[in-house]
């Protein structure tokens, strides 16, 4: 059996972007995660960030960022082979900016008008943010099924589905 996490976390120094997401959101968290847990404890993260999607060590990210919710999940050897079989094409998948303001305006036509709409600027995988990165895993691998298109999903639903997926939840 192997290991991942999936996670949600916030910078420890402050930055604009994450700030504003978390208060448009009204969550304690900007961004989403997972990582490979590892025998040799160096863990194996795999993110969506500015430079796109990539891996990037477990301790360094870390360093730079406070987990706020993390839940752990067993998978088969059968099920890990294939996870990596999916993620390694996609590495360096461009980060869309464009995305996250199809996801502001989302969230503002539901809060002002309680209007539910799409992401204007949903691209069906041209391109990926971090919710989307984290989700169309997870639902590709078998380990969840979404109610909502990722390229609809926020910071909300993003925590919300974390927090109801089958897993152990760990204590930070």
């Amino acid at each position: 059996m192997r290991t991942i996490v999936c996670g949600a976390s916030r910078p420890i120094k402050f930055k604009i972007g994450a700030a504003a997401i978390m208060w448009w959101e009204e969550t304690e968290a900007s961004h989403v995660y997972f990582y490979i847990k590892r025998f040799s404890g160096i863990h194996l993260l795999y993110q969506a960030v500015g430079s796109g999607t990539e891996f990037e060590g477990y301790t360094r990210f870390r360093m730079i960022n406070r987990p706020v919710y993390e839940k752990e999940i067993e998978i088969t050897e059968a099920k890990y082979m294939k996870l990596i079989d999916y993620l390694v094409p996609r590495l360096k998948c461009k980060y869309s900016r464009l995305h996250l303001l199809g996801l502001f305006l989302k969230r503002a036509a539901l809060y002002c008008f309680k209007l539910k709409i799409r992401n204007i600027f949903a691209d069906k995988g041209k391109s990926e943010v971090c919710i989307e990165a984290l989700c169309t895993m997870l639902e590709s691998q078998s380990l969840v099924s979404l109610a909502e298109d990722p390229e609809d999903m926020g910071m909300q639903e993003a925590l919300a589905m974390l927090k109801t997926m089958p897993g152990v939840e760990l204590t930070l």
